[in-house]
């Protein structure tokens, strides 16, 4: 709600500055002269939304018409779309002051990529559908200007050094593709190392292995090979190609991952506690079903049971929290998610050596 009503006290200012007129913009224009932009308009794409699937929604300053609150009808759906996304603001539409949100504020804002040189990313305009960087990897792309044909000439693109793990989708492509198989198996043994450093008693070293060993087994889905380019004739979990995240249409393959790992005789073998702790490493491993996670894109079930399987997720998270506390279950997850991670890393070292 905070983030909603800033947004809207600036799309406020906006209009107000549209509504001075002329003279105001010439004055506007002198102010900013020094960002080498030309001043902000309703006509303006100001933000995007991207939703926690992957979708970009971009906003424009007429987005809600008839200021100061515009109509509910606009407001309620701006709302909505808010829920859980990411929100990437036009530096021009300012609303910040010593780096907290300030709704009144005009103050010029330092672009994000600039602000610091120590960032663990970085953002850049990009012009053309560059080659892979050798120490960048692309974690978002997003269209900001098209032909009349719709095709994409220039996008916003986000970045990460490359030894740091991926934060989305489209950021988990690497530099060498690794069978479903392989990587679960490295994943296994990275976090059976993790247990054994950790003095983590028998039971619960044998968890965390077995979770790492069937964490991705929902990637065997054709819509998720599909979509991330899957090289024929094997099941991957990591491949080289920019994915199509738009023909994912939302599947978490965490939820996908599940059914095989009900039906897995080691997972049907532990203690109830114990395979609580492991359905839920596996589906909480990209820190989704916290305790909700979608059901759209999955095709292993009729919808009801997708929706009865999100339920038990929900209610698992809440059995396990009531055990563990929020800390203590956060750390379990967190375990799985460094094997993950250590496993791809180790693949895409591989994988420059492969080139190298």
């Amino acid at each position: 709600y905070d983030a909603l009503d800033w947004l809207c006290a600036r799309l406020d200012a906006l209009a107000e500055r549209a509504r001075r007129g002329a003279e105001h913009a010439v004055q506007n224009e002198e102010a900013e002269a020094a960002t080498g932009r030309e001043p902000l308009v309703r006509e303006h794409v100001i933000a995007f939304l991207r939703s926690r699937d992957g979708t970009i929604t971009p906003l424009r300053g007429s987005l809600l018409e008839n200021h100061p609150r515009g109509p509910k009808a606009a407001r309620d759906q701006l709302e909505r779309d808010l829920r859980g996304a990411t929100l990437i603001v036009d530096t021009r539409l300012g609303g910040l002051r010593a780096g907290l949100l300030d709704d009144e504020s005009t103050v010029p804002v330092v672009d994000v990529g600039d602000a610091r040189a120590d960032l663990p990313f970085r953002v850049r305009d990009a012009t053309s559908d560059e080659a892979r960087q050798k120490e960048w990897v692309e974690e978002l792309r997003i269209a900001t200007d098209t032909t009349e044909e719709g095709e994409p000439q220039r996008w916003l693109v986000v970045e990460r050094p490359k030894r740091r793990s991926a934060n989305t989708e489209e950021g988990r492509s690497t530099g060498r593709a690794q069978t479903l198989i392989e990587h679960q198996s490295w994943a296994e043994r990275e976090a059976t190392d993790i247990a054994s450093r950790l003095g983590l008693p028998s039971p619960y070293a044998s968890v965390l292995a077995l979770a790492a060993k069937l964490h991705d087994e929902g990637k065997q889905a054709p819509v998720w090979q599909r979509a991330f380019n899957a090289p024929k004739g094997n099941v991957y979990a990591k491949t080289m190609s920019r994915p199509n995240i738009a023909l994912l249409d939302g599947y978490r393959h965490e939820l996908g991952s599940l059914p095989y790992a009900m039906k897995d005789a080691r997972v049907l073998a532990l203690d109830p506690a114990l395979r609580d702790l492991c359905l839920h490493l596996i589906a909480s491993h990209h820190g989704f079903a916290r305790p909700v996670i979608r059901t759209t894109g999955c095709e292993d079930a009729p919808p009801s049971a997708l929706v009865a399987r999100a339920q038990e997720i929900a209610l698992r998270f809440n059995d396990l929290e009531q055990r563990w506390g929020p800390w203590g279950l956060a750390w379990w997850e967190s375990l799985l998610r460094a094997a993950d991670q250590e496993a791809s890393r180790k693949n895409d070292e591989a994988g420059e050596t492969d080139h190298g």
